[in-house]
């Protein structure tokens, strides 16, 4: 507890922790929009709310293939053949298609 804002702000920038309330107790546990939690050996995480799913799963990244066939010119060896076919696929826009196919660009009517 303290009014001192230069003690608070050495507080702050000397010390470690997972949360800091000044002139006040516990009240950082009970506001699910504050992360909970110590760092290091004295806590679990950061937990509350949207925290605590952050905290305690695990983020798996997913993709799955579309139905279109693989394009062996995205590959290396790149050679002049592969090199035109790619520049004549952006020249008439083919991103635009395939965008236009997989329902994310609107058709301009």
């Amino acid at each position: 507890f303290t009014k001192d804002e230069t003690f608070k702000k050495q507080i702050l920038t000397e010390t470690s922790s997972g949360s800091v309330v000044f002139n006040d107790v516990m009240v950082q546990f009970v506001c699910d929009g504050l992360p909970f939690g110590g760092v290091g050996q004295s806590g679990f995480g950061r937990y509350h709310g949207k925290y605590s799913f952050d905290t305690f799963s695990h983020e798996k990244a997913v993709l799955h293939r579309s139905f279109f066939p693989e394009l062996e010119a995205r590959y290396p060896p790149w050679n002049d053949f592969k090199m035109e076919f790619l520049r004549l696929g952006y020249r008439f826009n083919y991103l635009g298609l395939l965008l236009l196919l997989l329902g994310l660009k609107r058709t301009s009517t």
